[in-house]
């Protein structure tokens, strides 16, 4: 009942962009299942594959500060609606072209527009939400993000069939999916944002200064960034070698259809949304930061058993549940860490975690491409496993004395 009534309290702002975001995250669930099987039907090799996969996640690392300090002079909303128009565009362009180094230029092109729109999410859901609603809204945001890309990882897996099932099939499933995200635009025009735009020739330099300034002579908020960003980096690490390439996972090891692998995709967006809505009650539990490294923790024998099975049951069980144990610790984490960074530069120091996560994903997605093609998958989950107790045992040994439960 608690958790109802913190819901109640959101205002229309955070209503709306829950609204654009269910939106953006249904043509983007429907994207996710059927992109990589989509190319690899066109003749693209596994390579070049992991070539698309990461030119998107190096897209991101590279303007994600930038797109910070943009954020923080011209808003939030005018971010959102910036951000969401130039994916559509490049998401188009991906859909019709058939070379690979197009599609590596296009996808580092949406790659560097949602950039703008990530670093923007977390400090407008600050900006609008009152301490009291803030567990609540942060969990909500992620349970709704998952709840469209359930819906979007059904369309994905269904539609492709009901279009006849070839390529073709897939590419005008992929125009819905583009359809729904170009619709999540709608919402965010009509947020009220009182934001004053700031001249890009006025002071840019000092705004791109502005993070490091304020961090500089800050040694505990600087330590304490330092410890988020390197362990941001080495989950992204890891995530970077399967997390992109489960659909084909799926189809190489267990050789399942296209509507088989949406429904479990779709099924993992209702766990992963279950398991986001607990957030709030660990938080309560067990304290932020220990609620963080139990739940990244507890993922780590799921990890195991992706790595080795040949049981297509035990297989979807463990993608299940490594799933939800490793998003349910999105929500408290990103709260962690804007509540310890300083309020006048929220968006560009939010940048730094953006650029660690989207630079390692983008080294660990060639690399996979790779390996994937020569030795398989096992090899890709160990040096996942690695890469995530890596992660865990940085921020847990860094933090436990610098922050306050």
């Amino acid at each position: 009942m608690e958790y109802i009534e913190q819901v109640k309290l959101i205002n229309k702002n955070s209503r709306l962009f829950l609204i654009g975001n269910v939106l953006s995250s249904v043509g983007f669930g429907a994207f996710f299942v059927l992109f990589n099987l989509y190319l690899q039907k066109t003749g693209i090799s596994m390579k070049y594959i992991g070539g698309v996969n990461s030119a998107f996640s190096v897209g991101v690392a590279i303007f994600a500060f930038f797109a910070g300090v943009m954020s923080d002079r011209i808003g939030r909303k005018t971010s959102f609606i910036v951000s969401s128009s130039v994916q559509v565009a490049a998401f188009l362009f991906l859909i019709l072209s058939r070379l690979p180094i197009l599609l590596i230029l296009f996808a580092f092109v949406m790659g560097s527009a949602s950039s703008l729109f990530v670093v923007s999410q977390n400090p407008f859901l600050l900006e609008n939400s009152t301490p009291v609603e803030r567990p609540s809204l942060f969990s909500l945001e992620m349970t709704t993000l998952i709840l469209g890309e359930f819906i979007g990882s059904l369309l994905g897996g269904f539609l492709p069939k009901f279009f006849g099932g070839n390529a073709i099939g897939m590419q005008k499933a992929l125009f819905i999916s583009l359809f729904l995200i170009l619709c999540s635009i709608i919402p965010f025009v009509f947020i009220d944002e009182s934001w004053e735009a700031k001249d890009f020739s006025e002071n840019f330099l000092s705004s791109v200064k502005a993070p490091f300034v304020v961090l500089k002579n800050d040694f505990k908020r600087k330590a304490i960034v330092s410890i988020f960003v390197s362990a941001q980096f080495l989950i992204g690490l890891g995530a970077g070698f399967v997390v992109p390439f489960f659909n084909l996972y799926f189809r190489s090891r267990f050789h399942l259809s296209v509507s088989e692998i949406g429904i479990i995709f779709s099924v993992g967006s209702i766990v992963i949304a279950i398991g986001t809505l607990f957030s709030p009650f660990m938080r309560k539990k067990f304290g932020k930061l220990k609620s963080v490294v139990i739940t990244q923790s507890s993922s780590i024998p799921f990890v195991l058993i992706l790595a080795f099975t040949k049981n297509i049951y035990f297989a979807v069980v463990s993608f299940l549940f490594r799933g939800m144990i490793m998003n349910a610790a999105v929500p408290i984490e990103n709260q962690l860490f804007m509540e310890s960074i300083p309020e006048q530069s929220k968006a560009a120091i939010s940048a730094f975690m953006q650029i660690a996560w989207n630079f390692s994903w983008g080294i660990s997605s060639v690399i996979s491409g790779f390996l994937m093609a020569k030795y398989g998958f096992s090899i890709l989950f160990m040096l996942m496993l690695v890469f995530y107790i890596s992660s865990i045992s940085v921020l847990y040994f860094g933090l436990k004395e610098k922050m306050d439960e």
